[in-house]
């Protein structure tokens, strides 16, 4: 088990060294959570993906501004994830297996610039 009593001097110490704001120094019990926190459902990928199994309509605007919002919560400025493209996979079952057009990827125009960009070398 960790001894957390001497926590926030290491913080203030490591805060002063590496220059980065006190709310983004985590213990990893803590660290597990951004992800989820930050409502990204899946870690290791330079994509920030949400998986919705709904049958309902969403808001995706909504969705997207609030990953907006938590990931500048959790993770500083400068840190990778601001950059990653944020995709909303959305199945809408209505039955017991998907139908066609029932398992949808949803992200942002510029985004998807980016990906095809990258998948053609364009730009390189």
């Amino acid at each position: 088990m960790t001894d957390l009593k001497n926590l926030p001097q290491l913080q203030k110490i490591l805060t002063q060294t590496f220059n980065i704001d006190t709310k983004f120094i985590k213990t990893s019990r803590q660290a597990s959570r951004l992800y989820d926190d930050s409502k990204i459902d899946i870690w290791g990928v330079p994509l920030l993906i949400q998986v919705k199994n709904v049958k309902s309509s969403l808001n995706y605007t909504t969705i997207f501004n609030e990953m907006d919002e938590c990931l500048k919560q959790n993770f500083p400025p400068n840190q990778l994830e601001h950059s990653y493209p944020k995709i909303i996979r959305h199945q809408r079952r209505r039955a017991t297996r998907l139908q066609a057009y029932e398992d949808l990827i949803i992200m942002p125009y510029d985004d998807w610039l980016k990906l095809i960009a990258k998948a053609y070398k364009i730009n390189d």
